[in-house]
């Protein structure tokens, strides 16, 4: 138990000092660059948290494994029978009950800010409007400088991804004119009209969020209200629980890296393990914009590549510095 402590005590003071730093310098950093609607700071901590987490568990346990080297305490509990394992296993239990906590109740708090399509739609965007077809339904977006419709069947199988310059109803009909118009395994073609009769008129008091900007909690509900399944709900699920183990895998990661190193070496294995991290990170979040226009084709299993990626670079570190 005074073990436990100990190596509880040594987790937290590095992980909230290193969390504190990280958020203020976001926050100074947005309170000098960002204005408008933008700039809800506060408001947006939540969802800041929320993507630093990863970052923010790596860094905390190069820290907290460089500590216990430092001071000669790794090769002391080494000396007495204390494995990696018996070491990691302290913060690996409070990592999940972060994770948890993040998936649980961060990432819901946060959710105005969450948006699939970011890179695209500007934050003025933050609901979606839905209308019925024949064939299915559409969901879209009636503001932003840029316009998207996401044509569906109706167990939620995506059959068309359009975004174009303008967007407009003409009756019953949702009219997108110079635009380009993604179906799977077709590129982008580009066209001047669009337009999909709807069953009935869209109010447009009406909104509601689109399937691929919930939290695991929505998402949970959106599927119990969906007997034939979704493969958009599906999807947005694996990236969550893909996101929850990747972060669980970093508290691996840190230690395989400076075990065995000194000097110089721990420095560089620092430095690339965090570039590492982050170009993981990229291909975690490429890999679920490219699973957006292609859901009805794309295996969601994809998603859960950086977790295998970074569990085969720790184990093959670890097997060879024979260590586990």
């Amino acid at each position: 138990m005074i073990f436990f402590r100990y190596l509880t005590r040594l987790f937290w003071m590095r992980f909230i000092s290193i969390q504190l730093g990280a958020l203020l310098m976001v926050v100074l950093f947005e309170w000098l660059t960002l204005t408008g609607p933008y700039r809800n700071i506060l408001v947006k901590i939540p969802f800041t948290a929320h993507k630093l987490l990863p970052f923010i568990i790596f860094i905390t346990m190069i820290s907290f494994i460089w500590s216990l080297m430092g001071r000669n305490e790794w090769n002391a509990l080494s000396s007495i029978g204390r494995s990696p394992w018996h070491i990691l296993r302290t913060p690996l239990i409070w990592v999940i009950l972060l994770g948890l906590l993040d998936l649980w109740v961060i990432v819901p708090m946060g959710q105005p800010f969450f948006n699939p399509f970011e890179q695209k739609i500007s934050l003025f965007s933050r609901t979606w409007k839905k209308g019925i077809t024949k064939d299915g339904y559409v969901f879209f977006n009636p503001d932003g400088p840029k316009y998207h419709i996401l044509e569906m069947q109706k167990n939620s199988l995506l059959r068309r991804h359009i975004f174009g310059r303008t967007l407009h109803i003409q009756g019953t009909d949702l009219v997108c004119t110079d635009l380009w118009s993604m179906q799977a395994h077709r590129c982008p073609e580009k066209q001047a009209v669009a337009r999909i009769t709807l069953s009935k008129p869209v109010h447009l008091d009406q909104t509601e969020s689109h399937p691929l900007g919930l939290s695991l909690v929505g998402a949970y509900s959106a599927m119990g209200k969906n007997p034939e399944g979704s493969l958009l709900l599906s999807s947005r699920i694996h990236y969550w629980y893909s996101h929850f183990f990747w972060s669980l895998s970093l508290v691996f990661l840190a230690p395989a890296l400076l075990i065995g190193a000194d000097g110089y070496r721990k420095i560089f294995g620092t430095i690339f393990g965090l570039l590492g991290v982050l170009m993981v990170y990229l291909i975690k979040e490429w890999l679920y914009a490219l699973s957006i226009p292609l859901a009805h084709s794309w295996p969601v299993m994809l998603l859960w590549l950086p977790f295998f990626m970074t569990i085969g670079l720790t184990w093959a570190l670890f097997f060879e510095k024979r260590e586990l």
